[in-house]
This record gives structure tokens, sequence and C-alpha cells, in this order.
């Protein structure tokens, strides 16, 4: 027992003398007046109160921690143009997160949120959010807000359904939706203007979404790994616009002998050397 105490007071003094390292670096940067704050990688815990003094930080670096609480300290830093919080184990983002409006770039990847918050919506100037692997269970419709977005990379979740309103996010120009569990695309995706990059790999589809056959500026559909048995002679005109269509490891896996000029679509196995590649 007495070596269980010492163990977890050793553990304690640890986390204590980590903390105090961290202040200091941040105390030190902040009189640098420092744009660019690296504070990954350093088994942070908990942020210290003095992170709000980093005023002048445009980019902020804290993924690879161990954050549980939600980082509330970091609302005060509304000049942040890109913040990074992959690989930690947070489970919410705090109250009042909305109010980072200058955040142009928002990687939340690798924790345990299984939710976003509807004031995700007021992050007005955001260009790129990734949620890679973020256990979310549905995506919230505000993102539909977000008329700047132009990468969402929301791949390894367990989404089933998506909202509507990401039909509204005309910027949008690269979309990975892979490895989830969604089984239909709204419609409201064909109004995607800029729209030039699709990853539906990995999913339960058994069709071509009929609104990627609406796109006018969709170069590149990746369907692998779903469960397409067929595709209609009728939507190979709407797939003719497009430089690659990825159906490989579907249970459609023979070329029709009447698809003429059509090697952009590929077929078959995916772990096999096809003319195709």
């Amino acid at each position: 027992m007495k070596m269980d105490k010492s163990a977890g007071g050793d553990q304690q003094n640890s986390v204590l003398s980590n903390t105090l390292r961290v202040e200091e670096y941040v105390a030190e940067i902040s009189m640098k007046q420092e744009k660019t704050v690296n504070l990954s990688h350093r088994n942070i815990k908990i942020l210290p109160p003095v992170i709000q003094r980093l005023s002048h930080c445009k980019r902020l670096l804290l993924n690879n921690n161990d954050l549980i609480m939600p980082p509330t300290e970091l609302i005060s830093l509304i000049n942040l143009q890109e913040l990074s919080l992959d690989y930690n184990s947070l489970t919410v983002l705090p109250s009042g997160f909305g109010q980072l409006i200058n955040l142009k770039y928002l990687s939340l990847s690798h924790n345990q949120f299984g939710f976003l918050p509807p004031e995700i919506g007021d992050l007005s100037s955001l260009e790129q959010l990734w949620i890679v692997s973020a256990q979310l269970t549905a995506l919230p419709p505000e993102l539909g807000l977000l008329q700047k977005l132009k990468k969402l990379g929301a791949r390894d979740n367990h989404l089933r359904d998506l909202p509507s309103e990401l039909g509204n996010l005309q910027q949008l120009q690269w979309l990975s939706l892979a490895s989830n569990k969604l089984t239909h695309i709204p419609e409201s995706f064909s109004k995607l203007r800029n729209f030039s990059y699709f990853d539906l790999s990995d999913n339960d589809l058994e069709s071509v979404p009929l609104c990627c056959l609406k796109q006018t500026r969709l170069n590149t559909l990746v369907l692998s790994k779903n469960n397409v048995s067929c595709v209609p002679d009728d939507h190979l005109v709407g797939l003719a616009k497009l430089t690659k269509v990825d159906l490989r490891d579907n249970p459609f896996k023979d070329r029709p002998s009447h698809w003429k000029g059509l090697g952009f679509i590929l077929l078959g196995s995916s772990t096999e050397n096809t003319e195709d590649e």
C-alpha cells in the first residue's frame, strides 16, 4: 500500500511539474507575442489559465495531449485562425466556442465527441473542418451556415444520415465521409456548385447517389466498399462528366460489354492490378 501511495504521489508531482513547465513556456511566448504556439505532445491534461494571455496568437497547436475537460480558456483567443485539438480525449467543446469567429482551420479529429454543438455554425470564417474519427453519430444542421467552408473531413465516424443543410455550403470543394454507415445522400447536395471531390467509400450505399449525377464540377467520386450492385445506363451521362469514379469492392464487379470509353469507372477489386489503373 505504501508503494501505491508513493507511486500516486510521484504521478501527482509529475503532473504538477509538467503544468509548471507549460505555464513558464506560455508566459515566455506571450511576452514575445509569437503568432504560432506549439503545445503539442506535452501531456497536458488541463489547460492552465495563463493560456488566455496568448491574445496575439493566430495558430495554436494542442494536438496529441491528454485534454479531457472542455478547454474554456481558448474562448478569449479571438484572433485565432488555426486551432488543432487532434488526438486528445475531449468529449465536448466549451460553451462559447462559436466566439472564435476568425478561425479558418479547425481540427478536432481523434477525440470522443459523439456530437458537435450547434454554435459550430457561428464560426463564420471557417474554411477547413476536420472531424475524423471523433465518434460522431450525427452532424449538426448548423454546419450549413459555414458559407466559407471549402474542405470537410468527417471520415471514420458513425454517421447514418446527413442534414440536408449541408447542401447550402456553396464554397465546399472537398468532402470525405468515408467509413461511416450512410445509406443515402440528401438531394440538396446537387446544389453544391464548387464540389470537385467526394469520398463515400466504405459506407452502406446501394446505388450511385442521384445528386452526384447533377454536379457540374465534380471530378472524383469514390464509392468503393459499398453495396452498389448495378449502374443503370441512364446514369452514365451524368458520370461521363467526371474524371474518376471508383466502384471497386462492390457487388457490381463486371464491366458490361456495351460500356465503351468508360475506363475512368473503376470496377473489380482494389487489390488487383487491372488495366483501369
